[in-house]
């Protein structure tokens, strides 16, 4: 077991140095910044990486990479139709410039049926949108405007910076996975009543839209209880499903096998058995075929805020679509 560090060199320095002495599969916690930079690692030392986590859909490619976190483009139809279901009519995307936030704007503009208006910077967000809020207000309903603020920290800044009297305080706003379930957001005094206010509303991976095996991550959750009472993260279970896929791999294929051996055997395995995560089927791209989205949303009970659970969103063969919760 090796520490990443969250660094994207050390990720790919940790994959080389144990692809020397330990060729074959490889189970990691990478994020997609490291991921982006294990990629040319693995195809150079010719070892396979299932990795718990890292959905940007640029990196679905057909490599010796499993990720048994569904590609974003998944997320983006999730986002589409809560939007739709919720009525938004227009949507204006703010985030400050980078490539990953970019990709998900274009991934979720793909998606989405209504008018898409992209406000990025690098300062004075609260600013720049203030204008496309107003000029989407003068022309359609509060209640079918709506901000799309991506990043872990920017719904937070804006919320905290904003005047009372804002237009962005009129509309609803929606933000993206790296937000989710944020406590930071609802502890703090000055942000969780706005967040609240504007229905602040992310995104997760989760299981819960795959009520047949609620039952056994329940048991886990119990098994596993730690003091902080902290439940388990979804993207922990992801870590145990591929371990029991390598496992199952070399025990059908050996330890001894080549690297396009044991490929085969991982994914023929990962495409008949479910793990403890939900289906574990792959698509061409070695992406986890299947997904399931729980939609949270800011709220107020009683004199504290906390994350409610509003919708799910489901994408399998048997059932896609929202789930309203509320």
């Amino acid at each position: 077991m090796e520490d990443i560090r969250g660094e994207p060199e050390t990720a790919v320095g940790q994959l080389r140095s144990v692809s020397k002495t330990t060729p074959g599969i490889i189970v990691a916690w990478a994020s997609d910044a490291q991921l982006a930079g294990m990629a040319q690692a693995v195809d150079e030392t010719g070892a396979i990486l299932i990795n718990a986590s890292g959905s940007l859909a640029s990196m679905a490619k057909e490599d010796r990479i499993v990720r048994l976190t569904p590609n974003a483009e998944h997320r983006a139809k999730a986002m589409a139709a809560l939007l739709a279901k919720d009525g938004i009519e227009h949507l204006i995307v703010l985030y400050r410039d980078s490539e990953t936030a970019d990709e998900l704007h274009k991934t979720v503009k793909r998606y989405f049926a209504g008018r898409v208006t992209a406000v990025a910077g690098s300062e004075h967000l609260d600013e720049m949108a203030r204008g496309p809020v107003e000029k989407a207000l003068a022309k359609t309903a509060a209640d079918k405007v709506a901000m799309f603020v991506i990043g872990p920290n920017e719904p937070r800044r804006l919320l905290d910076a904003l005047t009372p009297d804002s237009p962005l305080l009129a509309v609803r706003w929606y933000g993206d996975e790296s937000i989710a379930k944020d406590e930071r957001l609802i502890a703090t005094q000055a942000v969780a009543p706005r967040a609240a206010q504007v229905r602040f509303t992310c995104p997760t991976y989760s299981l819960e839209g795959f009520g047949l095996f609620l039952p056994q991550v329940q048991s886990l959750g119990y098994l596993l209880k730690t003091d902080s009472d902290a439940p388990v993260l979804t993207l922990a279970i992801n870590a145990y499903d591929a371990l029991w896929l390598a496992a199952r791999a070399y025990e059908r294929a050996g330890v001894d096998a080549s690297p396009e051996e044991l490929w085969e055997k991982l994914t023929n395995q990962a495409n008949h058995v479910y793990g403890l995560g939900g289906p574990t089927f792959l698509d061409v791209n070695g992406d986890r075929l299947f997904c399931a989205y729980t939609f949270y949303t800011v709220a107020q009970e009683g004199t504290q805020y906390c994350w409610k659970p509003t919708a799910l969103y489901r994408h399998a063969a048997f059932l896609s679509g929202i789930i309203a919760l509320d």
